[in-house]
C-alpha cells in the first residue's frame, strides 16, 4: 500500500498525478492490459460527497490512468485492481493470479499429485526434513509449476487439480484436468504451445501435458466441484488359492459399497459412511492367487479399500466376495468420465 494526503478531494488534478505517479512506480515491473479502480470513503462523507468524487474524480482518474499505463477499464477479470481509500489514505494494487488450465497424466508410482510438505513444520523447514520443508517425494505440481513459474517470472505457484490419486497410483488415458495459479506473474504473455512442449520434454516418463491454456479463476472452482466417475484397473494379491468361479462371476456386476472412512485417512477426513456404486466391468485370473479387475466407480469412491475390505469398513469388498484376504498390488486410473464439453478452459 502506498499512502497519499488529501484535505478534500473534488476534481483535484495534482492529487490525480501523484496517483498516477504512485501506481506507474509500483506496477512499472508487471505486464497487463486492463484494471479496475476502486474507491472507499471515510464514514464522514455525506453521500452527496461520495457521489461527487465517482462523477468527478473518479472519471477523471480512470481516463488519466488508462492513458498512463496503457491498458483499458474493465469490470470483468481484470489484471489489476487499485484501490483508493481515502479512509486511510492510503492507495493498493492487487495484480490478479495468471491462470493456467490442462490436463496431465502421472506414469511413475513414486510422485505425489502436490507438494509433500513435511507433516512437522509445514514446509518451512526443520530438523526432520532437513530444512528442506517437504518429504522428498516428488510431485506433479513441481515438474509442471517449475518450467511455468521461470517463463511467467511468477513469485508462487498454486496447484488445483480436480481431485488426485494415491502416490503410487498413474494417472493414464484421458488423463486429469488441473488449474495452476501463477501469483505475482511479471509478465502474461507466453506462448503456451511452446511451454507445453517444454513441460513434457523436461518431464518424459514421469508426467506429460495436453490442452495448456489461459482460464480464469473459477475454473479452479468447478473442477473441485464437479464429480465425475473414474474407471480403475487393478492388480490384486490374495493370501490363499482363490476359486477361479468364485473371481470370474464377479464380472459384470454392480455393487452399493457402504464405506466408512478408511483408516490411513481417519487423521485427515471425517468419520463416516458414505455409499458408493462400483461396477466390475472385467475380471481375469493371473494365478492361483492373483487376479486383475476393472472397475468403474463414483466418485470418491477408495478403490483400495474396496479391494480390501478395511478390517470390515468397506461393505462388501473383493476381500469378502472372493471370500479371501485380498490387497491392491498396483493400481492405475486409466479413465475419468467427463463430457466433451467439459474439457473446456
Amino acid at each position: 500500500m502506498q499512502p497519499f494526503s488529501f484535505s478534500y478531494v473534488t476534481l483535484d488534478e495534482a492529487l490525480i498525478a501523484e496517483l498516477i505517479g504512485k501506481i506507474e512506480n509500483h506496477v512499472k515491473a508487471y505486464a497487463f492490459s486492463s484494471f479496475q479502480v476502486g474507491m472507499r470513503f471515510p464514514s464522514s462523507f455525506s453521500e452527496d460527497e461520495k457521489a461527487l468524487l465517482k462523477k468527478e474524480f473518479q472519471y477523471v482518474f480512470v481516463q488519466d490512468l488508462e492513458v498512463a499505463l496503457h491498458a483499458q477499464p474493465t469490470i470483468d477479470r481484470p489484471d489489476l485492481i487499485v484501490t483508493v481509500n481515502f479512509a486511510q489514505r492510503m492507495i493498493s494494487f492487487h495484480l490478479e493470479s495468471v491462470y493456467l488450465y490442462g490436463i496431465y497424466n502421472k506414469f511413475s508410482r513414486n510422485l505425489a499429485q502436490t507438494i509433500y510438505y513435511c507433516i512437522r513444520c509445514k514446509g518451512k523447514g526443520c530438523e526432520k526434513c532437513n530444512n528442506t520443508g517437504n518429504m522428498g517425494i516428488l510431485s506433479v505440481q513441481e515438474l509442471i509449476a517449475a518450467p511455468c513459474v521461470k517463463a511467467f517470472q511468477a513469485v508462487e505457484d498454486k496447484f488445483h487439480g480436480a481431485g488426485r490419486e494415491d502416490v503410487d497410483v498413474q494417472m493414464l488415458g484421458n488423463g486429469r484436468e488441473f488449474v495452476l495459479e501463477l501469483v505475482d506473474a511479471k509478465t502474461r504473455t507466453v506462448d503456451l504451445q511452446k511451454l507445453e512442449k517444454e513441460i513434457n520434454k523436461k518431464n518424459n516418463g514421469m508426467v506429460s501435458v495436453q490442452q495448456l491454456s489461459f482460464t480464469h479463476k473459477k475454473k479452479a472452482a468447478e473442477l473441485k466441484s464437479a464429480d465425475h466417475e473414474k474407471v480403475y484397473e487393478a492388480l490384486v494379491g490374495c493370501e490363499k488359492e482363490l476359486e477361479e468361479q468364485k473371481v470370474t462371476e464377479l464380472g459384470g456386476k454392480e455393487f452399493l459399497l457402504q464405506q466408512r472412512t478408511p483408516n490411513r485417512v481417519a487423521s485427515r477426513r471425517a468419520d463416516l459412511i458414505r455409499e458408493r456404486n462400483v461396477t466390475i466391468e472385467k475380471i481375469k485370473m493371473i494365478s492361483e492367487n492373483q487376479f486383475s479387475v476393472t472397475v468403474k466407480a463414483q466418485s470418491g469412491t477408495y478403490i483400495k479399500e474396496f479391494i480390501s475390505g478395511d478390517g470390515g469398513r468397506t461393505i462388501p469388498s473383493l476381500s469378502s466376495l472372493t471370500e479371501n484376504e485380498c490387497a491392491c498390488e498396483q493400481l492405475d486410473v486409466v479413465q475419468i468420465i467427463r463430457s466433451p464439453a467439459q474439457n473446456q478452459p
